[in-house]
């Protein structure tokens, strides 16, 4: 049977869980102990239960465990969005009812996240002088000026060839990618160009391990991953940790992806809006990832490896997908994080992090300085 090491705080928190050899009787769980462990789980004094420990549970344990785990998650979620907003104010007024550890704990991370990254009060500008009689003129710095907020850039990038890891790849993704276009008025370039970013052409711990192309946060099916990852905010990159979703496959990855950019936000990257690729990268920059130079990044792998070519030429649906990818998806209803929730919103699809970042939880509490 289960075994269980409890040690005193504000409450009884589980630590440990020793499970019965295998061929043995599911492993049982009173409901206060399902319950503990969620909140441990929740204020991630414990790791999250992990699918082989999921399945040793018994099955009203499990279902116990998971309601819990959605209770907590969103309770700590809704905390965390009100300390959010206080800390972007400023001023403290956690309801006296947000007593218990979870709720406190999502206060308290929310409102001391907004603090530490407000944004610096504006200086004034010191008034130019007139340089002294011989002095050298002093000379502005070079760096080039940010693009306008709704720019699509103009850059051109030379064309180069692809490493074979690289064609390996992109060769991989290519009938997939242009069966999905087709399927949902996407370009198949941005999808690869995407791909290759988000995960080092593949070789990124989140894509190898978990088939995660895409860096989309949140949960697939209840499984998920801790890792950091880096949100770009006021010219700074901050890192934090992010839950990011756990595929079975290549398969359901590029199935989720489609639906995640069904989603009202990223409208403007279908064809029927985007008239080219780089009005669809356009408009991933600051809705798909906080990175400023995200669309750049886009169209540098576009034009460098000549990814249009694969706009032009896709297959007929019926041989190239499956039945279940035809359908335009209606917007995935998302489960919360499984370790400390770091969205808003509890029905928030966290998207990837894109070199500078995605946008999060630091994204949203940007807009509500503003």
């Amino acid at each position: 049977m289960m075994h269980l090491k409890t040690t005193l705080t504000t409450a009884i928190v589980i630590t440990t869980l020793t499970f019965s050899p295998l061929g043995q009787a599911a492993n049982q769980l009173p409901p206060a102990a399902c319950q503990q462990l969620a909140s441990a789980v929740v204020l991630k004094t414990r790791q999250p239960l992990t699918a082989p420990e999921l399945a040793a549970l018994a099955p009203d344990s499990q279902q116990t465990y998971q309601h819990w785990l959605t209770e907590y998650q969103a309770q700590y979620q809704t905390a965390f969005a009100q300390g959010g907003a206080d800390g972007c104010q400023g001023t403290w007024q956690r309801p006296t009812e947000w007593q218990d550890p979870v709720r406190s704990a999502g206060y308290q991370a929310g409102f001391d996240l907004a603090c530490t990254h407000q944004p610096a009060p504006a200086t004034a500008k010191p008034a130019a002088t007139a340089p002294q009689p011989g002095a050298p003129a002093e000379v502005p710095p070079t760096a080039a000026p940010p693009a306008p907020t709704g720019a699509v850039d103009q850059q051109t990038y030379p064309a180069r060839p692809l490493t074979p890891h690289q064609r390996a790849f992109i060769e991989q993704l290519v009938p997939a990618a242009q069966a999905i276009g087709q399927a949902h008025d996407l370009y198949p370039s941005v999808l690869l160009a995407q791909a290759a970013l988000e995960s080092n052409f593949g070789t990124s711990d989140l894509a190898v391990n978990h088939h995660n192309y895409f860096g989309i946060k949140g949960q697939y099916r209840a499984q998920g991953v801790t890792l950091p990852t880096v949100e770009h905010l006021n010219g700074q990159d901050v890192t934090v940790l992010g839950t990011f979703r756990h595929y079975p496959d290549e398969k359901a990855a590029l199935a989720d992806y489609a639906q995640v950019l069904a989603q009202p936000t990223y409208a403007g990257v279908h064809r029927h809006v985007a008239t080219t690729y780089r009005q669809a990268t356009q408009a991933l920059r600051g809705t798909y990832a906080t990175d400023p130079n995200y669309d750049r990044k886009l169209n540098q792998l576009i034009d460098t490896y000549q990814l249009t070519q694969y706009d032009r030429a896709t297959p007929p649906v019926d041989s190239a997908t499956p039945p279940t990818h035809r359908a335009r998806p209606t917007a995935p209803q998302t489960s919360p994080s499984p370790t400390v929730a770091t969205a808003l919103k509890a029905n928030w699809t966290w998207p990837v992090l894109g070199g500078a970042g995605s946008v999060g939880i630091i994204e949203v509490l940007r807009r509500l300085w503003h």
